[in-house]
């Protein structure tokens, strides 16, 4: 098949964007991670403080050029960006333009702005980029927040949001599921390389033990460079999901985002990806003996990841297909979730991919039933929403759709690793004003009887089964602390089922405030997912007379309240969600291996 790009004449391209120490780092011979050929730096007399270098990329084969772009100045980077764009899109004496831009790539290393979740060393492909401190205004505290906080400066922010290419974002998520052998060259790798830098223990702490995280979280760009634990809560405080902070890769995305304006067709795409080299606040102390071996190790990572994708999506995506008959569907929101789920099935995953829809699934049969799964990569009502329907567009038959994830807990009968599953949901902010809580338009959500008596069946009769996978992993808890104990399920308690009302909305209720507004409408789990799966699956059913059936399953990770950071401080960092995602699979695998359902 003859592409548009081809029929015209132009040669598809991919430029690299590399900040000045990934630009060192890339001619002392990181290149070799994705290219074959020898680098020679050239300058053009349109660009001439621009160096660059031209390659061959080693999977693709596709011509490529990579820039320096001089680090710590997003308005630098955007016209740098601008001049690029400019200079390829510049006709010749034929009157055609000889290159087209396929995908713009910023690749380095960055800052971690919560270093026990994207620790150093591990590789961020960033889902939104946002230019917080755009238009932002910097002002005086009042007087009574100096006096409470001993700070007499405040930041109003504003800001810019971009996304990079929603397609590479969706493939990175999943590139441990689609080719776990990938995966275990990609770590090796990643970890030779650390091992060659011969770090100490000291600096080893801050780093996962023997593998490498893969995030696709939020980035903040900004010329200012945050060193302070003040200025992180600052950014944070703008958006709980950056885990990243760089002074580049708004003024790449900004430039960007203005030429595809202009462009109804052969957008350009964007990556932005970058492994954590150093921290935000003062724990970069720590790092600064050894910061060029961390930034040229995250480089590296970042290198080795971006090869490992290209790889996969040259040689294998085209081989996925769907699914061919579908039966069950499990929705699963964030890949966290879906790790501990799929560590509990008893068989493998078949990857498959819709092209239709741009997404990732994995089959199985379990119980004689033919599976689907799929983690949506994302929170809230709107993203599980249309998530859910592109996964029915995929599953056309299918029968009966369930959503397992972790929830808090509004019940003090209801304890952290506890699992329960919805007989309603209560989308409880729809229709709502600042002072009144009202009713939701469409028709709520009632669990079918028949369905819950079987799962409750099943739980009894798996009850042992299921109590000895808890306790397995419980095991590793090393304490909980005297706080919360009341809370949290002990070694020697029994995981109970709860039949009970979510509380389901686009914000998470996470305070105990909350607590008795919700329960006054007859809630005990609170959420934010499965008003968006019933919203889909509502108006699909509407439509048809073989209706759909759904379930909504919560491993309760929290209270929702003020005690969830004493609960995620719990060592190892995350364990309770993970043992109340394991204890939740557990159900759900014994319910799909029963005869009943």
């Amino acid at each position: 098949m003859t592409t548009e790009t081809e029929s015209s004449g132009q040669e598809e391209i991919d430029i690299y964007l590399l900040p000045t120490h990934a630009w060192t780092f890339w001619n002392e011979g990181i290149h070799e991670i994705l290219t074959a050929d020898k680098i020679h730096i050239e300058s053009w007399k349109n660009l001439p403080d621009i160096p660059f270098c031209r390659f061959r990329t080693r999977y693709e084969n596709r011509q490529a050029f990579a820039f320096l772009i001089q680090a710590k100045r997003i308005d630098f980077t955007a016209i740098t960006t601008q001049l690029i764009l400019e200079y390829f899109s510049t006709l010749a004496n034929d009157g055609k333009c000889n290159y087209r831009i396929d995908r713009i790539i910023l690749i380095g290393f960055c800052g971690t702005l919560k270093g026990d979740e994207f620790k150093i060393g591990d590789v961020g492909i960033a889902s939104q980029i946002d230019c917080y401190m755009e238009k932002a205004k910097l002002s005086d505290n009042p007087k009574s927040e100096t006096q409470k906080t001993g700070n007499d400066q405040r930041v109003e922010f504003s800001g810019e949001v971009y996304r990079p290419t929603l397609e590479f974002v969706r493939l990175a998520q999943n590139m441990m599921y689609l080719d776990p052998k990938g995966f275990e060259d990609f770590r090796q790798n990643c970890l030779r390389v650390r091992r060659d830098q011969n770090f100490d223990s000291n600096i080893l702490e801050f780093m996962r033990q023997d593998t490498i995280g893969i995030h696709t979280p939020h980035l903040a760009s900004a010329t200012l460079l945050s060193t302070t634990a003040t200025a992180v809560g600052w950014v944070k405080a703008r958006d709980r999901k950056l885990l990243m902070l760089d002074m580049e890769s708004g003024g790449m995305m900004a430039a960007i985002w203005m030429h595809n304006q202009r462009r109804s067709t052969n957008q350009i795409k964007t990556i932005v990806i970058r492994a954590a080299a150093d921290f935000c606040d003062e724990t970069r102390e720590k790092i600064q003996p050894i910061r060029k071996h961390s930034q040229k190790c995250a480089f590296q990572n970042a290198c080795y990841f971006m090869a490992w994708m290209l790889k996969f999506k040259s040689e294998s995506l085209a081989n996925l297909s769907k699914p061919e008959k579908v039966e069950v569907g499990i929705l699963v929101p964030l890949e966290e979730e879906f790790g501990y789920f799929s560590e509990q099935l008893p068989v493998s995953l078949n990857p498959h991919y819709d092209s239709n829809e741009d997404r990732f699934l994995y089959s199985f049969e379990l119980g004689k039933k033919q599976c689907a799964c799929q983690f949506i990569g994302d929170m809230g009502l709107v993203q599980t929403a249309l998530a859910t329907n592109t996964f029915l567009n995929t599953c056309p038959n299918l029968q009966l759709l369930i959503l397992i994830g972790v929830g808090g807990s509004l019940s003090e009968d209801i304890k952290v690793c506890d699992v329960a599953v919805a007989k309603t949901v209560d989308p409880y902010l729809e229709d709502t004003s600042i002072t009144n809580i009202g009713e939701s338009p469409l028709r709520l959500y009632t669990a079918d009887e028949d369905l819950i008596k079987i799962i409750q069946s099943v739980f009894e009769e798996k009850r042992n089964e299921i109590q000895v996978n808890f306790r397995n992993i419980y095991n590793i808890i090393k304490k909980i602390p005297d706080e919360i104990k009341d809370s949290v399920l002990d070694h020697d308690d029994i995981v109970t089922l709860h039949c009970v009302a979510f509380a389901s909305s686009d914000a998470v209720a996470a305070g105990k405030s909350w607590h008795p507004v919700l329960a006054a409408r007859g809630n005990s789990v609170v959420e934010m997912k499965s008003a968006g799966m019933h919203v889909a699956v509502e108006t699909r059913n509407s439509l048809k007379s073989d209706k759909i059936r759904t379930l909504f399953f919560r491993g309760i990770s929290d209270n929702a309240s003020c005690d969830k950071g004493a609960l995620d401080a719990v060592e190892p960092i995350g364990i309770l969600r993970k043992v109340a995602m394991r204890n939740t699979a557990s159900i759900v695998i014994h319910l799909l291996e029963s005869d009943e359902l």
